[in-house]
């Protein structure tokens, strides 16, 4: 139940005011609930807003449903005030694990694709941030009423592969290294090392060639072993993406997208459609193009003025870019290829389902219906922006604009001095890190995981001598996890991060251990109060009513977030949420309640608070702990 939607409903019944949304907001603290604004009337009766606030006001009259339980003008505002025990009356006894799902997305298929990694190496921080904002998407999509799939893309066909096979077929690398983690081993020593020996002897970059054309052509022991390899580096990091509670519904391979010939079929599409241009003369001279004269405004805007506006797919010595092969890829998609692939089983998850991937084998033939989506939202760095546009204008092109293709671009994280000392690595004279691979300047999340791990246990165990064992290493985990990932989504996408270890772990702020903890506490407030039940209410303190008017706008918070893709608008309201629990739980006693009703109504207050917050949580990845 949304009571916040049913509230302007009433206001628009009651005033008259059509796209009344568009004129209500929250005033300042002691002007009441919901305010309507009349400065944007004015113009349109050309009256005074002063006036036409007290007009709308004289002319209201509530009835004993009414959400509201007074109405008062205020300048060029007409302020509602929430009827309060009304409103607990209506909602505590309804909140329940479904509180706030909706059916908003009235089933709309959409494809998030996240992660992404290289199959050469572990997940650094800046990876990790991918991850956590698309499975957030994810959760919070399905949560809103979406029909969601989740992907992962493999590059198993790169550079990156090919230079870290160099390192174990040419240069010598034993294929493991004992006490190390292979994708920690393969990413952060071999390839590495390659890469600086590349610098000290061009010819080894021959090497390079050979095996990406040996793995091209198939069916040899170096392609063989590419296979083998990428599947090791993968199980590594679906490993660590699933202590951290991410899930994927496909696994999709470049290599099979090349060997199904996905981008033939797109260039003969875009040739037909005749978005797509052969160019005989100019700058562009044997090249297929896009032809910027054919392209919508957003792109001639964004893109028109520079020298060279048209967009090349396919070079003049018949090479594809990169973006054709990913307009093939979003076409699929799209279900605008007329293709598909085949898809076998690759493992049982974490949360138990099934993860599917592509295969060039027979495959399945009872499978999920991959593709054919509505919408796609592919979380990728801001630095891959023009590729992207490059993709979404083939996609527009051939879809005629009813598909959308999202590129929803995070920017870069980084780690504050004190987190780098705690992790080893030399800090300098820098107050922050940034990260690079082919140098070896990497902050892997397994180790940023462990350290977290480590100190949360520490410092439990100080406090819980005699605690089980497992269960202290489990709950240290789940902080550990609640915290990296709540600093990695609680900032809008298109902000840098400097993450700081201690910080992500206080149980005071605005961190997830703080929530975690919230969480813990209602949990066991409401197993020390043991029977209660709901009944009429009488709000005696701001408190109670801060924190009903907080659990009362859940489900809106939801449904705004999803429609904008903004998983920071959940973690900021489940902060102030459990903000709001706590001044509650510390001004109004429960089990020293000086009635049974009282108690019963705060019982209420802290179960709704129980059901929201932990709905909030899982929206946001961040593990629910019923104790701390």
């Amino acid at each position: 139940m949304n009571l916040v939607k049913a509230a302007y409903d009433e206001i628009q019944s009651l005033t008259g005011v059509p796209d009344v949304q568009k004129y209500v907001s929250e005033p300042p603290t002691g002007h009441g609930d919901l305010a309507l604004q009349t400065f944007q009337l004015a113009k349109v009766r050309k009256q005074q807003p002063q006036q036409i606030a007290q007009d709308i006001a004289s002319k209201i009259s509530l009835s004993s449903e009414s959400i509201f339980s007074g109405v008062r003008p205020v300048g060029g505002y007409v302020n509602f005030f929430y009827n309060y025990p009304k409103v607990a009356g209506i909602l505590l006894p309804l909140i329940d694990r479904t509180y706030g799902m909706s059916n908003s997305g009235n089933r709309l298929r959409v494809m998030v694709e996240h992660t992404s990694v290289n199959p050469n190496k572990a997940l650094h921080i800046g990876h990790a941030r991918n991850a956590c904002l698309g499975d957030s998407i994810s959760r919070l999509l399905r949560f809103a009423g979406y029909d969601v799939q989740v992907a992962n893309y493999i590059d198993d066909t790169g550079s990156q592969v090919a230079d870290t096979i160099v390192g174990f077929k040419f240069m010598g690398f034993p294929l493991e290294k004992s006490g190390v983690k292979f994708d920690h081993y393969a990413g952060d020593e071999v390839y590495v090392e390659v890469t600086k020996r590349y610098e000290q002897d061009e010819s080894l970059k021959a090497k390079r060639t050979f095996v990406l054309k040996r793995m091209e052509e198939g069916n040899n022991e170096i392609a063989t072993f590419a296979d083998e390899f990428v599947n090791s580096i993968l199980q590594n990091q679906l490993q660590t993406l699933g202590r951290m509670g991410i899930s994927y519904n496909l696994l999709n391979h470049e290599s099979h997208i090349l060997k199904y010939k996905f981008w033939d079929n797109a260039f003969e599409r875009l040739k037909e459609s005749g978005c797509l241009r052969y160019e005989e003369s100019g700058k562009n001279a044997g090249c297929w193009v896009l032809n910027i004269s054919t392209l919508p405004d957003w792109f001639k805007n964004k893109y028109g003025n520079t020298e060279n506006p048209n967009k090349i797919l396919v070079r003049s010595d018949s090479t594809t870019v990169y973006a054709a092969k990913d307009i093939a890829y979003a076409m699929w998609k799209h279900g605008l290829l007329g293709e598909d692939f085949r898809y076998e089983h690759f493992g049982t998850q974490r949360n138990g389902e099934t993860m599917w991937t592509t295969t060039i084998g027979d495959g399945i033939a009872n499978h999920p219906n991959f593709g054919n989506v509505e919408k796609s939202i592919n979380v990728i760095d801001q630095r891959q922006s023009h590729e992207q546009d490059v993709v979404k204008l083939g996609l527009e092109l051939m879809g005629g604009g009813q598909k959308e293709y999202v590129h929803y671009a995070y920017d870069v994280v980084s780690l504050s001095k004190d987190t780098l000392q705690q992790l080893d690595i030399e800090a300098g004279a820098k107050s922050t890190h940034h990260m690079s691979g082919r140098r070896g300047i990497v902050i892997n999340t397994d180790n940023v995981l462990n350290t977290l791990a480590n100190k949360t246990y520490n410092e439990s165990k100080k406090r819980n001598a005699d605690a089980d064992e497992n269960w202290l290493r489990k709950t240290a985990d789940s902080i550990a996890v609640g915290a990296l990932r709540y600093e990695l989504i609680k900032i809008d996408p298109g902000a840098a991060i400097v993450f700081d270890m201690n910080r992500s772990l206080q149980l005071k702020g605005d961190t997830g251990p703080y929530l975690q903890y919230t969480l813990a506490r209602a949990y066991n407030l409401l197993e020390k109060v043991g029977s209660w039940q709901h009944e009429p209410a009488t709000i005696t303190n701001e408190y109670e009513q801060a924190l009903l008017k907080s659990i009362m706008s859940f489900p809106s918070v939801i449904e705004t977030a999803a429609i904008q893709l903004k998983p920071s608008f959940v973690a900021r309201y489940a902060n102030g949420l459990a903000t709001s629990f706590n001044n509650f739980y510390e001004k109004c006693p429960i089990l020293r309640a000086d009635s049974q009703n009282k108690m019963n109504f705060r019982s209420s207050l802290a179960n709704a608070t129980m059901y929201t917050l932990s709905n909030s949580l899982d929206v946001i990845g961040v593990p629910v702990l019923e104790k701390m």
